[in-house]
């Protein structure tokens, strides 16, 4: 788990303020007032509920620190603790695949979108006169319309979309949606994923993939294919290998993606 060092008093606000909004909520938190610190004296030091008490404590010889990107807060952990995807994970974990981070265990990256359709990010169900239906969760339709850019991207790397700059997705674009992914099963923002270092430029990838479900295309394509082939559909023989790298597009006409 990490230590955190605010200043001022610790409030739900005050964690907003401090772009602090994945931490558990701030009655879960252990805090102490400190004398100093890494920045200093006037901090208030607080970390997970689940952080024993005796280890609420400054202590520099024992601990790594670094100041957060934007600058509104300190950010550490002791040496013999550092945290990781047990320590972290939140109470509720949405379904996905498991990405081995960092050497800090497995995480699991939620499924913004499932193949060959639906997501498992949590629906709301709405029963209306035309019957039941499923509407997005507020905290979660960001995020779904993000992870959406991203498989247009995939699919438009492979020239099965065509070319369209609004949906290009810079190296920063990706890691701040990969840290997103990261940040709904685990208290982390992009300070935590950082000094950790969870993402690299192999695992940036892992973890996109992974979020629109790859593995899953994976795993059904070949089946997929071989009712293509049935249908007596026109598609390059050599693309009942399974590589979704083979052919000129979709098998099927449905959104697909490259491994």
């Amino acid at each position: 788990m990490f230590l955190y060092l605010l200043n001022g008093n610790l409030s739900r606000e005050a964690l907003t303020k401090a772009q602090l909004s994945h931490l558990p909520d701030a009655a879960t938190l252990i805090q102490r007032s400190l004398l100093d610190g890494p920045a200093g004296a006037g901090r208030t030091l607080f970390a997970d509920g689940r952080m024993p008490a005796e280890r609420l404590y400054y202590r520099p010889n024992e601990q790594t620190w670094q100041k957060s990107a934007n600058g509104q807060f300190w950010l550490g952990y002791w040496n013999d603790m550092i945290p990781t995807a047990e320590s972290l994970k939140r109470k509720s974990i949405i379904a996905g695949h498991p990405a081995e981070l960092g050497g800090r265990g497995s995480f699991i990256i939620p499924l913004a979108r499932k193949f060959p359709a639906g997501t498992a990010l949590p629906m709301t169900m709405v029963l209306t006169a035309e019957g039941l239906t499923l509407k997005e969760k507020p905290q979660f339709v960001g995020f779904s319309a993000r992870a959406e850019k991203l498989w247009r991207n995939i699919l438009r790397q492979m020239d099965w979309l065509a070319a369209d700059a609004n949906d290009t997705l810079t190296a920063q674009e990706q890691f701040e949606l990969c840290v997103e992914a990261l940040g709904i099963n685990y208290h982390l923002g992009a300070d935590e994923v950082s000094m950790l270092g969870l993402i690299d430029t192999v695992s940036l990838n892992d973890i996109a993939c992974l979020m629109v479900d790859i593995p899953g295309l994976k795993q059904d394509l070949p089946k997929m294919l071989e009712r293509v082939k049935k249908k007596d559909c026109a598609y390059p023989p050599d693309s009942s290998s399974g590589s979704v790298l083979t052919g000129s597009g979709p098998p099927d006409g449905s959104d697909t993606a490259p491994q």
